[in-house]
């Protein structure tokens, strides 16, 4: 985290030192997994964790405290979005994982 601050101290002007090359994005898309009953999400996972399809990432529990819908992992990736209020309705999206590019051909 440290160069990441002085990084971004750099291109502000803030200290000396070599402004950083742009550089490809290493996630290219997303992917969601949706809430398919209402009731109260509890997340499993940290936001920037590292994640792989078919993880639990979280639980939707109704009313009496039973898991009502165990949410997985779309797909290998980082997490990107997640949502933070305990109360859910259906169709709404609870975890968003950001994908990696495919590696080049070669």
């Amino acid at each position: 985290m440290e160069r990441f601050v002085q990084t971004c101290m750099q291109c502000l002007g803030m200290v000396d030192g070599p402004h950083p090359k742009p550089r490809a994005l290493a996630y290219m898309r997303t992917v969601s997994s949706r809430c398919a009953a209402g009731g109260a999400f509890k997340t499993l996972v940290a936001m920037a964790e590292q994640v792989t399809r078919g993880q639990v990432v979280g639980n939707v529990l109704n009313l009496l405290g039973e898991v009502v819908q165990t949410v997985t992992a779309p797909e290998d990736g980082i997490v990107t979005v997640m949502r933070t209020g305990v109360r859910v309705h259906p169709g709404e999206s609870l975890v968003t994982v950001a994908v990696p590019t495919d590696p080049p051909a070669g």
